[in-house]
């Protein structure tokens, strides 16, 4: 079946950069800047500006539209907080890359809300399902049989600066799949687990393999990052669908987890050990002290660029730290102002997703799991989880006009229409 409608098409294919093309490549000497998802995403949102430049009603969408203006402003508000200062060569060149991060980002949000119809809503939501479900087999075998398939020959390969002690836990390999990090990749599938879990249990014409392979191996997948954050966030999303669900369908949930709780023992029977351990220890952990040392560096960084920050980009992690916060992140390199627009995104995003039915809801499950996990990570370092928010910002920015299109031309209601004729002079 051929779409009529490219912009689906276009939507799908990004989905297949971002889950089967390894971040970590790029085309050329552009680096992470070039990498195909990136290029992809800046064609759409160009793409969206075509669309305003040629006076479409729908090219702004208030729920999406507004959060997303008010990060690109607080991003150039930074850039030029950063560049009013003396600054070195790096520092710069990492606004530049930030700033087409950001309009990569934010346009695919936008071009997602506008261009994603009701018809297609479904479809490219099951399209980012099989993009988790292959993202979690991919750990799966990284796991089980140290098979990795993300490796592409032909793009240029940056090296990892990860410390390959951050690799391991507990003696247990942790898996990243075709992302760059294993809390990214743990993450990320924990922010799909909702959407998967919702076609399972509302697509009832489709098979149940085709329903219940997804959500199964999506949990078990991301137990295998060996990630707090992870186990975090899969529990915040499957705890955000449970007021919506009914009594049965809480049960087949439940029998998802414990077959997901299975397989997790048979391929990897030590990462239950592993994952029980760290929470136990999680006092003395040396990553959550780590976590905590982070905002030591207020008085160094924040404090002196309080409003506007330093600059986006400009933290650079080789030259002064890493931060495992993307909130006290932001309040540094983006400053007060960029704290509040990403705040602000969570809670308008968050409001409208609660009050809304089916897909809508699952929609704001998953960018649930994203507010609360970015207290655990520079997430919007990481491009595949970056990615995966702002699709699901945008399919809710389109679940929400599609049921504005449903609200309008729904017939009038024949008792209302006769007091109106009854009224009338």
């Amino acid at each position: 079946m051929i779409e009529k409608n490219p912009a689906p098409v276009a939507i799908s294919a990004l989905i297949f950069l971002v889950f089967f093309v390894p971040q970590r490549y790029g085309i050329g000497s552009l680096g992470f800047v070039g990498s195909p998802s990136i290029i992809l995403a800046l064609v759409l949102a160009f793409w969206w500006f075509q669309t305003v430049a040629s006076g479409s009603q729908d090219a702004w969408r208030a729920l999406t539209a507004t959060p997303v203006a008010f990060l690109w402003v607080s991003a150039l508000a930074a850039s030029a907080a950063g560049w009013s200062r003396p600054l070195p060569v790096l520092e710069a060149s990492a606004i530049n890359r930030s700033l087409v991060w950001w309009l990569a980002y934010g346009g695919v949000a936008l071009f997602v809300a506008t261009e994603c119809q009701q018809a297609t809503l479904s479809r490219v939501l099951r399209r980012l399902v099989v993009g988790a479900t292959y993202l979690a087999l991919v750990g799966l075998l990284q796991f089980s049989l140290r098979l990795d398939l993300s490796h592409i020959a032909g793009l240029f390969f940056e090296e990892s600066t990860i410390p390959t002690k951050t690799l391991l836990r507990g003696g247990l390999i942790r898996v990243a799949g075709s992302t760059k990090h294993p809390i990214e990749f743990g993450v990320t599938l924990a922010a799909v687990l909702p959407l998967a879990l919702h076609l399972a249990l509302s697509e009832v014409d489709r098979g149940a393999v085709s329903r219940w392979v997804p959500p199964i191996a999506i949990a078990a997948g991301l137990t295998l990052s060996l990630s707090r954050a992870a186990l975090l966030g899969g529990a915040v999303g499957v705890l955000w669908l449970l007021p919506s669900l009914t009594p049965s369908r809480r049960g087949r949930l439940a029998l998802v987890l414990v077959g997901a709780g299975l397989i997790t023992f048979v391929v990897a029977p030590g990462v239950g050990r592993v994952l029980a351990a760290s929470l136990h220890n999680i006092s003395t952990d040396p990553s959550i002290q780590s976590r905590t040392a982070d905002y030591a560096l207020l008085d160094r960084f924040a404090l002196e660029h309080l409003w506007f920050g330093r600059g986006p980009g400009t933290l650079l992690p080789d030259r002064y730290a890493y931060i495992d916060n993307q909130y006290l992140l932001t309040l540094i390199e983006h400053g007060v102002f960029g704290v509040l627009a990403l705040v602000t995104a969570f809670v308008v995003s968050l409001r409208s997703a609660w009050r809304s039915p089916g897909v809508g809801h699952a929609l704001g499950g998953s960018i649930a799991v994203h507010a609360v996990t970015f207290v655990t990570y520079d997430a919007l370092r990481f491009p595949t989880a970056s990615f995966t928010l702002f699709i699901a910002i945008g399919l809710l920015g389109a679940a929400q006009g599609a049921s504005r299109v449903r609200s309008s031309s729904r017939p009038p209601d024949p008792v209302h229409q006769r007091g109106a004729q009854a009224v009338a002079p």
